[in-house]
């Protein structure tokens, strides 16, 4: 395997991450002030976003655009690269390496997000929203969404997607090794899934608490890794284990899995928004991969930018939330012009992430690596070319 094949990947997480910051601080916090305000405790957002004249980022007619996007193609890679991860370590040693891969550098963005908040609600004179038990209930991530318990940092959902598929990852460790393809008949699941459990959702809304919870997260989580097994698809073709007619059949039917339960179920949107930018996402993964031979020969001065961003993609995901956001309504309020103040928060978040991926992400996910190594021997000598 060669670093060259595999740029496409690096490419595409540069832009996811760039897709998802300029969603929330481009668009997001100017389309929807009073959710972000509620967010992160600032009862006086909307009213500062408004007295602001601010075009923000199109959406192309698509709400959300940037921001399914973004997190669609961090998906797809998820899916494209963790089958490496789990065809060169044993069970425990990949289940040692996600753990603190995952969990540091979240629990930072955790705290500096409760931080912010914190700061916001004394500044107005409020109390702080969230008590310590939602606090350690989001720092532990798979205890959120089952419990039903408030996101701090509006970001964890999709860790908790990510979570559930390494889990998945595990289950079916032998089926990925070997690139058995009935691994994706398992998409047909979900669609039963996503519709009947909101069909009876208010007979298990009668059961209470945690039974609504858990049919919930069980409706609504497998939805996004079926779209993640997209990504496994074309890991397979890869592998040379998936003929390019075999690989166009199966992603028609996680697609078509992917799309009927996002739609028949809890996360359902009378727009479609949410499907087209999935797609949109794909399109743009499935053209990469098909010409990732050509991403070898771009010249430097374009695969520079995405190269520094999906370096830090990571932490430059779990601190830019809360915390971009309060940089920038904070300098709004200082009397900052709009795009000066936007470019102030990109700016600090950029800074963070940057120190949390030296500081924290490297020596954590090294020594999740040399943990996994110890634990279990591994099953082959290649790995990918990109951080996963």
């Amino acid at each position: 395997m060669t670093h060259t094949r595999i740029a496409f990947a690096q490419f595409l997480r540069g832009l996811a991450a760039a897709a998802v910051v300029v969603s929330h601080l481009g668009y997001l916090i100017w389309r929807s002030p009073e959710m972000i305000g509620s967010l992160i405790a600032y009862p006086g957002l909307a009213d500062i976003i408004r007295a602001v004249d601010f075009t923000p980022v199109t959406d192309f007619g698509i709400a959300y655009f940037w921001g399914h996007f973004g997190v669609a193609l961090f998906f797809l890679i998820s899916g494209f690269v963790i089958p490496f991860s789990v065809s060169t370590m044993s069970r425990r040693g990949f289940a040692i390496a996600r753990i603190l891969r995952i969990w540091p550098t979240y629990l930072f963005g955790l705290a500096l997000a409760v931080g912010c908040i914190a700061l916001n609600a004394a500044s107005a004179g409020r109390p702080f929203p969230y008590s310590a038990g939602q606090i350690l209930l989001n720092a532990l991530i798979v205890t959120r969404w089952p419990t039903l318990t408030p996101s701090i940092d509006g970001i964890i959902w999709t860790l908790e997607v990510e979570l559930f598929f390494y889990a998945t990852c595990l289950v079916f460790m032998d089926q990925i090794r070997t690139c058995d393809r009935r691994l994706f008949l398992t998409a047909l699941g979900v669609i039963p899934l996503a519709y009947l459990i909101p069909l009876g959702s208010g007979i298990i809304l009668r059961a209470g608490m945690p039974i609504y919870a858990i049919a919930f997260w069980a409706s609504t989580v497998p939805v996004y890794v079926c779209f993640m097994f997209c990504g496994t698809a074309f890991y397979f073709h890869y592998k040379g284990r998936l003929s390019l007619p075999g690989l166009c059949m199966t992603q028609l039917l996680l697609l078509l899995c992917f799309i009927v339960s996002l739609q028949i179920g809890f996360l359902a949107t009378p727009d479609w928004s949410a499907p087209v930018a999935y797609v949109a996402a794909f399109v743009v993964f499935g053209l990469c991969f098909l010409m990732r031979e050509s991403f070898s020969i771009l010249p430097d001065w374009v695969r520079w930018p995405f190269a520094v961003l999906a370096d830090v993609s990571y932490p430059l995901y779990a601190v830019h939330g809360v915390f971009g956001y309060t940089i920038l309504v904070r300098a709004l309020a200082a009397g900052m012009s709009a795009w000066v103040a936007v470019g102030v928060a990109a700016a600090a978040v950029f800074t963070v992430a940057t120190a949390v991926h030296f500081l924290i992400e490297l020596p954590s996910q090294a020594y999740g690596k040399t943990l996994a190594a110890k634990i279990g021997p591994r099953t082959a000598a290649a790995g990918p070319a990109i951080a996963n």
